[in-house]
């Protein structure tokens, strides 16, 4: 069985001409969730099955995912707290109409998108 693994390979800024956009891990994005929904990683961690130090690995970037474990834990955080599935994939970025960046998950107006 082949495995894949989800990494994010960012060229530093000097590289980049134009403004510097950085990336969103994979972890980062589940540390967005978490936070904005107010729960300690413990908490997190139990609601989609895995354990703190691994929840905390992804995270901080100090453990890569797998791309099915990835999909498993996109689709939980999905069904228990509304999170779209492929935002945490990385493959969906949502649009709002007044230009705004949205400071919470809760701001984000998916609906929007064609």
């Amino acid at each position: 069985m082949l495995q894949f693994w989800i990494v994010s390979v960012v060229p530093l800024p000097q590289s980049q001409p134009g403004p510097w956009v950085p990336a969103w891990t994979f972890g980062d994005r589940l540390r967005k969730v978490r936070r904005d929904l107010g729960i300690e990683q413990a908490e997190f961690a139990v609601a989609l099955g895995v354990t703190r130090p691994r929840l905390g690995g992804w995270e901080s970037g100090t453990r890569g995912v797998r791309a099915d474990e990835a999909t498993t834990i996109a689709r939980r955080v999905q069904e228990r707290y509304g999170v779209p599935a492929a935002w945490l994939l990385g493959v969906y970025e949502p649009v709002t109409l007044s230009g705004d960046t949205p400071s919470r998950l809760s701001d984000m107006q998916t609906d929007k998108v064609p």
